[in-house]
């Protein structure tokens, strides 16, 4: 899993399911609180362009290397430092289209 939190604090409520798997919009993002105690919805992309922007939102947000960081297995996480010179800004990227 990879968490960008950065200038917007909200968490995703976008998720993919593998490459023609599905995509989906949801009310609430995968936190225990919203998982446990309430009754979310999720409601699938079937839209062919927009599960494309979706999912190319997807690929900007996981090649974030400024923001981004890594969850391990044990659920602490690895900040993903640039390993490049080029810096992605994931959030600052969507925010300017």
């Amino acid at each position: 899993m990879v968490s960008v939190v950065g200038r917007y604090l909200e968490h995703s409520r976008l998720y993919l399911f593998g490459e023609g798997e599905g995509t989906y919009l949801s009310s609430a993002d995968l936190m225990s609180r919203n998982t446990t105690r309430r009754v979310e919805a999720a409601a699938p992309v079937t839209d062919p362009e927009l599960e494309r922007r979706v999912r190319r939102m997807f690929r900007t947000l996981f090649s974030d290397n400024v923001k981004g960081r890594l969850q391990r297995s044990d659920g602490s996480y690895l900040h993903r430092a640039a390993d490049s010179e080029t810096l992605v800004n994931g959030q600052e990227m969507l925010a300017i289209l």
